[in-house]
């Protein structure tokens, strides 16, 4: 089996600490909470079908703020620069000219940013919620606008009690090169007693990351939680010509790699467990172990035609986070 270790530092702010049942006091008018988000990453030696084994590195930089207009409407607002970089290896099957040049790799270095924008109104029982994301990912030589995609959506969350509250809406999101996604929107906060609560989100990830948590409040500054996740990375590859090696003024064919202009995806469901240090409502220290499940590389050429597609199976995965709010 491969073995995947993934490390991540972050510091990031968010409108409640997960497991803690008090409420958090709002922004005062007209002010805001800004944090930083600082993440970092690796991956080594996962077999990935056809793609061959893939190494992975992966580092973040973003800012999440939060605020309110009035009394009962509430703004969110993330920005997030990623960068990852995959290394293929132990295959030929993507070096056509089979003279193992890395360059040959269907992708190396990919850049990721992400604006979402989400408000929310609370009128009695009921908080509506609506947002608008967008998200732009590609290799280095390719423009921005290849790699964009949009996505909005809206909603309402319904408080039946103190102990529960339940929410849905729809989402409608774009794709590189791919048709138009109606996804539902789903949002969970159950106490099932005073130290146990079950907790979910399911929506565009520009918004924040789909995911599912138990969270037993197991001291009083300790959580034990597991949980599960979706990840869904899709991004316009190089847009690369060939090379005239004749020198006649024309393109060779045999230079143009089918994926150039093309769409890579990476995908997976992770699963996780872990421990929680919070020592007030403002910030947390986190531990989480797990693995990803379920996992698939997809190819596409820039006609849209599926070149490769391979499922993997993570190893062991291994996060750090600091959570702070001010």
């Amino acid at each position: 089996m491969s073995l995947t270790t993934l490390i991540a530092c972050q510091v990031l702010a968010a409108a409640d600490v997960p497991g803690r049942r008090e409420e958090l006091p709002p922004p005062p008018l007209s002010q805001a909470f800004v944090s930083l988000i600082l993440d970092g990453g690796f991956m080594n030696n996962t077999e990935v079908g056809e793609f061959g084994d893939l190494s992975k590195r992966s580092t973040s930089l973003g800012v999440l703020a939060e605020g309110r207009l009035t009394r009962n409407l509430h703004w969110d607002l993330r920005l997030e620069q990623r960068f990852d970089d995959y290394d293929f290896s132990g295959t030929g099957v993507l070096d056509g000219g089979d003279d193992f040049d890395s360059s040959d790799q269907p992708w190396r270095n990919i850049y990721t940013t992400t604006l979402g924008l989400e408000f929310s109104r609370k009128e009695g029982v009921r908080t509506a919620f609506g947002g608008v994301g967008v998200q732009a990912s590609r290799q280095r030589s390719a423009e921005y606008g290849d790699g964009r995609a949009f996505a909005g959506h809206w909603g309402v969350t319904t408080r039946y009690s103190d102990d529960l509250a339940f929410g849905w809406g729809l989402c409608i999101r774009e794709q590189i090169d791919g048709p138009t996604q109606f996804l539902p929107v789903l949002a969970l906060d159950w106490s099932l007693s005073n130290d146990l609560s079950v907790e979910g989100w399911f929506g565009p990830w520009e918004i924040r990351e789909p995911r599912v948590d138990i969270v037993w409040e197991a001291f009083s500054e300790w959580d034990l939680f597991a949980g599960f996740g979706y990840r869904r990375d899709r991004f316009r590859l190089d847009d690369f010509s060939g090379i005239d090696i004749d020198v006649d003024g024309d393109i060779d064919d045999e230079t143009i790699e089918e994926w150039y202009q093309g769409v890579g995806q990476d995908s997976a469901f992770p699963i996780w467990v872990g421990a929680r240090y919070v020592p007030s409502v403002y910030q947390s220290f986190e531990v989480r172990v797990g693995r990803d499940m379920s996992g698939e590389l997809q190819l596409r050429d820039r006609e849209g035609v599926q070149i490769l597609s391979s499922d993997y199976k993570g190893g062991l995965s291994v996060s750090l986070r600091w959570q702070l709010r001010y």
